[in-house]
């Protein structure tokens, strides 16, 4: 489906006469590193990404953004523009303008962060404006496009054996694909079980995922989990009233009581952080793995288990556990998720523990070393460039791991 979506746009954007020098060559200086996103605003994307730009070594790197979405003021956005050397917005521009734009910034490297995902402008792209270009974390899988050279990727996402399912090589990173902000802020006023409808000897069991991620297998067996531990509660997010009418309706045939289901309204992301201190243990999903959610669970001290899938996005939590140092966490059956849950929700000690080792882990940890992430990209485009102009084969990049451990404490932490 993605190699026909991609064909199809390639097919329209060839009617439009617009075509750029593939073999430009480059400038001295570094290299031009452009990121093109609708998401530079209060988004998941740039939740992760906001403290990436400003981490960029400007010896390696120029850092070009291209924005074609809103400008909501927030601190996201801001964090974002401050980071870069250039921040373009160019939402007001058609695709054929948005990539003479980039190719009249002398561009070496275009990086797109959506995919096949809500508000791309993958037209952009798709005309080529760049020597190299390369997909990249908004989108949990390949693009199917011939306009994208390289994925950014890890070995649990993408196992060589699922290279032929891709159209982009893979640039494999050492630790994980995605990047993380090590400066996120999390609110410090005392919370109240009771102020989020918690009840207060509850075992929180929580899942902040969006309500499209949850399934009926995996719903069935958080059922089970909570038929076999009754002090369990399930804190869930709270899209729309269908949703949260529906999943009680589901929990009731389980034979669970649907009070037992606890919805959390949206909250500002430092306030969000906060909350979840006040779960015990957060279910990831099956077939759509938390992303940002699972990273935000584990910033917060928040343990989380997940059953390691098939394809790119039954995999991301497992990627992100093993980054932090929680492989243990990683289930690979059902039965062996439903188990796991089951054995730390009845034993208190284990989750506090397991809370202190996140803790602990969060100040040393590759997945939260921003810092090191820019590093080892910057090698990344490094040798995607060097191949590039050498007139080497586009081919599966593997980075080497650095190795730096400079055992920092988070700033925006507890």
């Amino acid at each position: 489906m993605a190699r026909q979506w991609s064909a199809a746009l390639s097919a329209r954007v060839a009617g439009w006469n617009v075509a750029f020098d593939p073999h430009r060559r480059r400038d001295c200086g570094p290299l031009r590193v452009g990121y093109l996103s609708s998401d530079f605003h209060d988004h998941a994307t740039a939740h992760l990404m906001a403290g990436l730009f400003a981490a960029h070594d400007r010896c390696r790197v120029a850092v070009y953004a291209y924005s074609c979405g809103p400008n909501d003021g927030s601190a996201f956005r801001r964090a974002i523009q401050d980071g870069c050397d250039e921040f373009i917005d160019i939402a007001g521009l058609d695709a054929a303008d948005g990539a003479r734009r980039i190719h009249a910034d002398n561009i070496d490297l275009l990086v797109d962060l959506k995919g096949h995902t809500r508000h791309n402008r993958l037209e952009i792209a798709a005309l080529r404006p760049a020597p190299v270009q390369v997909a990249w974390l908004g989108f949990p899988g390949t693009s199917g496009a011939d306009f994208f050279d390289y994925i950014i990727t890890d070995d649990i996402v993408t196992p060589l054996s699922s290279a032929r399912f891709y159209s982009e090589a893979f640039a494999v990173m050492p630790h994980c694909y995605q990047v993380n902000n090590d400066q996120q802020t999390i609110d410090s006023k005392p919370l109240l079980p009771t102020k989020l409808d918690l009840p207060e000897n509850a075992v929180v069991l929580a899942s902040f995922n969006n309500t499209y991620k949850y399934e009926p297998v995996m719903f069935a067996v958080w059922m089970e989990i909570l038929a076999a531990v009754p002090e369990t509660v399930l804190w869930l997010q709270a899209n729309n009233a269908l949703a949260v009418k529906n999943l009680r309706g589901f929990a009731t045939v389980a034979g669970i009581d649907p009070e037992r289901l606890i919805f959390a309204g949206f909250l500002p992301k430092s306030a969000h952080l906060q909350r979840l201190a006040l779960a015990d243990l957060a279910l990831d999903t099956r077939i759509y793995n938390g992303h940002t959610t699972t990273s935000d669970a584990l910033w917060a001290a928040l343990p989380v288990i997940t059953l390691r899938g098939s394809h790119f996005a039954s995999r991301v939590s497992a990627s992100l556990l093993t980054a932090f140092g929680l492989p243990a966490l990683i289930a690979d059956t059902m039965n062996a998720y439903r188990d796991l849950a089951i054995a730390l929700a009845r034993d208190a000690a284990r989750l506090a523990a397991l809370r202190i080792d996140i803790e602990n882990r969060r100040a040393t940890a590759p997945l939260f070393d921003t810092a090191l992430f820019a590093r080892n990209l910057e090698r990344a485009y490094g040798e995607m460039w060097r191949r590039h102009a050498a007139g080497e084969p586009v081919r599966r990049l593997v980075v080497a791991d650095l190795g730096i451990n400079r055992r920092r404490r988070p700033r925006g932490g507890p």
